[in-house]
């Protein structure tokens, strides 16, 4: 399983693009961005 924890949406969305062409599993954990509402 291939895990990653994203700092921030800019991460986030990495990881995610990382992990759809990943060959196997894939967790992401997932946490408020604490620059979402600046």
């Amino acid at each position: 399983i291939k895990s990653y924890f994203p700092r921030d949406s800019e991460e986030t969305r990495k990881a995610l693009m990382e992990s759809y062409h990943y060959n196997g599993p894939a967790f992401i954990s997932l946490k408020k961005d604490p620059n979402a509402f600046k």
